[in-house]
């Protein structure tokens, strides 16, 4: 969980701030100054996949940071309860690299179909080159996988090495991604690199 706090100077205008995927370089959070009031704190916290790395960044377009010609502004980043990065005087840019954990998270359990799902509305079939097969790794092959909300909203790209890190929901039975397979909160989305085809490997290559 990472929980963004801005306090703005005399003008909260000139003062927004970004968290993107250093890999994939997508936003995935994104903080405009709407919000900002001179002098008042402003917190927004955002749930982000603990496996990734990401960089936060905050820009002022006056060039003066946040202190102290014109006020008395702050900000402050917490990643997991702790706080990575403080600070007010700056210039025109500021930013902070954070996540990356070593460990790999427990994968989560797949859910399984107990009975035929009921008939839902026709949805407009999807191009699918690729069949919803399986290796001998065990990585899914189908370029279809949940996503939580946030980062589906942010625009976020699943890259072909977290494949396996998110929850296959290609739906056989009407040939496209179906969001049944997907928990509450998550969006199943078009996952290219996922399809194990040699264009997607070399895609992810480059």
């Amino acid at each position: 969980q990472t929980k963004v706090t801005i306090m703005a100077d005399n003008w909260p205008q000139e003062t927004t701030w970004k968290i993107i995927d250093t890999e994939t370089g997508n936003g995935v959070v994104t903080g405009n100054n709407d919000d900002l009031i001179p002098g008042v704190a402003f917190s927004q916290t955002s749930c982000l996949p603990s496996w990734a790395c990401y960089e936060f960044v905050i820009e002022d377009a006056g060039g003066d940071g946040l202190c102290c010609e014109h006020g008395n502004g702050m900000y402050r980043v917490e990643y997991d309860g702790e706080a990575i990065k403080n600070g007010a005087a700056f210039y025109d840019m500021e930013s902070v690299e954070f996540g990356c954990e070593t460990d790999e998270p427990t994968p989560r359990p797949t859910k399984k179909r107990t009975d035929e799902p009921t008939n839902k509305p026709t949805k407009k079939k999807a191009a699918v080159t690729q069949n919803n097969n399986n290796n001998n790794s065990g990585v899914s092959y189908s370029p279809y996988r949940c996503v939580a909300n946030p980062l589906v909203d942010a625009g976020y790209v699943v890259s072909k090495r977290f494949c396996d890190r998110f929850v296959d929901c290609y739906n056989p039975h009407i040939a496209v991604g179906d969001d049944w397979f997907c928990e509450k909160g998550e969006t199943c989305i078009a996952a290219d690199a996922c399809d194990g085809s040699e264009a997607g490997t070399k895609s992810e290559a480059e």
